[in-house]
């Protein structure tokens, strides 16, 4: 994830706004709202970047937190033959609740040279610090008497009906999940990557959630996706690597502002 979340800081410290990309000596990138892709925005038809077409975009929030769309930043990027696109936001819930959000959107490969090998779901969620009864010092995790999860489920399709995967049965629909409970005690793992047959338009639809119970609280704020193409890969030029630092004061407070929130 670290990756990835160099490639927004490049995004920032470039000054980039709406749908503009990278200029030379900086990693492609493009940023914009996630309102902007949505039936009537200004980016509804899409965006390119590179040889990518993301398109379709759709959005469902319910729940204790409902996220606008406006408030879910959206950055595209390539990084020689891996192509990401992350969403950024503030998701929470507290005591006993859930908050979730569902986004999907359709991804077309244009060079006919190219075609995907294997996708990727990374994300950042965790129930919060808490502090323990009695107003001890905050701890990790689930306290007793609480429990809290962050879980994301993504649904992997073939827009022709192809066969997704190979092994296992015949579909054209993988499931792939990461998913941490702090200290709770379920098995965490907070990314997850899938070998797929050679494809060159796919849908993901990610159904994003945080829930909690009694005392619990948890919260995500960055969900990433990655395809891996076919291709020699091209080395990054210094100045990606440059900013790697920048984008960690990014997530660090929007982790503060949602600890306030909750």
């Amino acid at each position: 994830m670290k990756k990835l979340a160099a490639v927004a800081a490049v995004a920032a410290a470039a000054g980039l706004g709406s749908t503009q990309s990278a200029s030379a000596g900086v990693a492609p990138v493009t940023t914009v709202t996630l309102d902007s892709l949505l039936e009537g925005g200004a980016n509804a038809g899409g965006i390119t970047l590179g040889d990518k077409h993301y398109d379709n975009f759709t959005y469902s929030p319910t729940g204790q937190v409902v996220v606008d769309p406006k408030d879910v930043e959206v950055v595209i990027a390539t990084e020689g033959n891996d192509h990401f696109v992350a969403f950024l936001f503030d998701l929470s819930s507290s005591g006993t609740a859930r908050s979730d959000m569902v986004i999907g959107y359709d991804l077309h490969v244009l060079d006919p040279a190219r075609h995907i090998k294997s996708v990727g779901l990374v994300f950042d969620g965790q129930p919060f610090e808490l502090e323990q009864p009695g107003g001890g010092p905050a701890i990790a995790g689930v306290i007793p008497g609480s429990r809290a999860a962050a879980t994301v489920i993504e649904t992997v399709s073939t827009l022709d009906g192809s066969d997704l995967a190979p092994g296992g049965a015949v579909q054209d629909t993988e499931i792939i999940t990461v998913f941490n409970d702090g200290d709770g005690g379920l098995d965490d793992n907070f990314q997850t990557t899938l070998a797929i047959n050679p494809a060159r338009a796919l849908h993901f639809s990610k159904d994003i959630m945080v829930s909690s119970r009694g005392d619990g609280s948890a919260g995500i704020t960055m969900v990433e996706n990655s395809v891996t193409q076919n291709g020699t890969t091209i080395p990054l030029p210094a100045a990606f690597w440059a900013a790697m630092p920048i984008f960690g004061g990014v997530v660090a407070g929007r982790k503060i502002r949602r600890a306030k929130q909750a």
